[in-house]
Formats: C-alpha cells, structure tokens, sequence
C-alpha cells in the first residue's frame, strides 16, 4: 500500500515535535460531535469525528510549551442538515464538505466583515453571516509607509516584473536612465516614486500593470492627474510606452482601449499627465499600464497621482492623492 507524501511530512513533523524540547501539560480539547483522544502520555492529541460528520481542520496536534501546536478542528455536517441562508447579491460563497461548509467573499471593491467562514453542527449554521461593505480609498497618502494607498499590480499581469516603490537615492547606478529626483520631494533622496525597471531579465513587450482601488460613481466633471518620468535613448521603441485607461467593475483589465498614451524619450524630468475621468454609472478602477521598449535603459516612473475636479471654478468634492514619497 502506497503511503500518501503528505502523510509522510506530516509523520515526520510529528516525530521530530515529540522527541526535540521539553514538553509540558496542554489544556484539554472539545471536539463537539467528534472526539479528541491524547496520546503518548498526553503530548499528542488525534481528532475524530462523529459518523455523518467530517473533520475541518488538523487531524493531529502536538503538545509543546503549554501550547497545542494546531487549534481544535470543528466537525461538520450536510449542509442540508440545517436551514437555508439568505445570499446578498454582493456576496460570493464557495461550498465545501457537502454544502456544510460555507466560505464567503465579496465582489471586487468591497471589502467582507464578520466572519468568512460558517459551519453546520447538525442543526444550525455557527458563526455570523458576514457582509459586504464599501470602503473609500484614502484621500491622501504621503507613502512614507509601503502600502501604496491600496494601488496594487494586476493579477492577471503574467510578466516578470511589477511596479515597485523606489527612491532616486536607491536607482543611482542607472547611467541615463531613470528620474535623477523624487517629484513630490526634488531636493531630497528619500522620496518615494513607483518605478518600472527595464534591465535584464525584462524583455522588450513585457508590460506590468497598477490597478487604483475601486472608486464608488460619479458624475462627469472628474479628472485623474499623474505625474510621470520617461528617460532614455531617443527613439520612440527604445523607451517603450506609458498608458492610462479605466476599467468599470466587471470588466476585464485586457484589451482596453488606452484614454492616454504616451512614448518615448520624454527627457529628465517630470512631466504632468492628465485624462477626464467621464460619467461612471458604476464602480471603476485607474488602470496604469509601462511597457519595456527595445532598450535596456528605458526605465519609467510615475508619482503624485489624484482624482480632481477639472472644471475651473468649482471646488473639488472628491480627491484622492498618491505622493508615492
């Protein structure tokens, strides 16, 4: 009989937590419609469950410095054991172990509170139904600190690089390329812009993308303003191109047409860029977009990134700004 290679790490884990360090008396464990059974003078514990019932969670913990290695699993039944829940069109649950295990998640731009996770005791559900929420990005981020005001790289990137958080300080070996200064801080080296490397191993045509957070709708009046570095050889190919496009909540982030657009040696210095955001009818994303031109030294860089309104003589109501410093 063959013995599953899981089973083995796992024996050899268990071996190796047994007979290394000292170890001491845990708190006994419940395992409601199953068993917990001690072993070995009490420093392994085995779970099993009831019949109808299956294990979620670890088969096995270890007792180590007062401590159990694992948390107490749970025992779950048929889902259809227990009464039907009522699903927001916001929420998305993947079910496991027969319907008894109920997993939830929320539609892009949202964000799930309470608990993901619920369980059938044969009964009833344990746990509380979660819900989706909308959070609004942040208005202002100086980013001193690495979480990029929640603009994140696109999943479905499958290039081999993404944008990263760099300063000038930290890009002074790149000869004629690259900003020679942060835009929010010109006279200083600690500023932070985002950065798209064009060194080896990058290829020409590979692109990486920044996605914004999902911004709620909005009127028309809006526009998203950037600042952006694109030094290189001349020649539009060398240096490669920089895009700007929105993305409403259920599309796809391929094939969308480009509002802006912008290639080649800009020289060494920071430029603005700006595009009029339109009439949104439902959540939307600010889509950013360098692709690596035939050069090596064809690295791009944007910073200062917001969404202002650009009708003159109004005041601005919604604002959302990226120093990347």
């Amino acid at each position: 009989m063959k013995i599953p290679y899981i089973g083995i790490i796992q024996t050899l884990y268990l071996v190796t937590e047994i007979f290394e360090g000292e170890f001491h008396n845990c708190k006994t464990l419940v395992l409601e419609n199953g068993s917990a059974r001690l072993r070995i003078k009490g420093r392994i514990v085995r779970f099993r469950c009831k019949r109808g019932f299956q294990l979620y969670g670890a088969k096995v913990a270890v007792c180590r410095n007062e401590e159990w290695s694992f948390p107490a699993p749970v025992c779950v039944a048929e889902g259809e054991k227990c009464p039907n829940l009522k699903k927001t069109k916001d929420m998305m649950i993947t079910s496991k172990l027969k319907n008894g295990l109920l997993m939830y998640s929320c539609k892009p731009g949202l964000t799930l509170t309470g608990n993901s996770t619920l369980y059938c005791d044969g009964s009833k559900w344990r746990g509380e139904i979660p819900q989706c929420i909308y959070v609004e990005p942040r208005k202002f981020c100086d980013f001193e600190t690495a979480d990029l005001c929640d603009w994140k790289q696109d999943g479905s990137d499958t290039s081999y690089y993404d944008w990263s958080r760099t300063t000038a300080a930290q890009i002074k070996n790149s000869t004629g390329t690259g900003p020679s200064s942060d835009h929010t801080y010109p006279d200083k080296d600690t500023g932070h812009y985002l950065f798209m490397e064009a060194s080896r191993p990058t290829m020409p045509e590979n692109y990486t993308t920044l996605l914004s957070p999902h911004y709620n709708p909005m009127e028309a009046g809006f526009c998203f303003e950037f600042w952006y570095h694109m030094l290189g050889r001349d020649g539009e190919e060398n240096v490669g191109s920089l895009k700007v496009g929105i993305k409403d909540v259920n599309a796809s982030s391929s094939n969308l047409d480009p509002v802006w657009i912008m290639s080649g040696n800009q020289g060494d210095t920071w430029h603005k860029g700006s595009l009029e955001i339109g009439t949104r009818t439902s959540r939307f994303q600010i889509l950013i977009t360098g692709t690596r031109g035939d050069d090596r030294r064809g690295d791009i860089a944007i910073d200062d990134v917001s969404i202002t309104n650009c009708t003159s003589g109004k005041q601005n109501t919604y604002s959302f700004v990226c120093t990347f410093a």
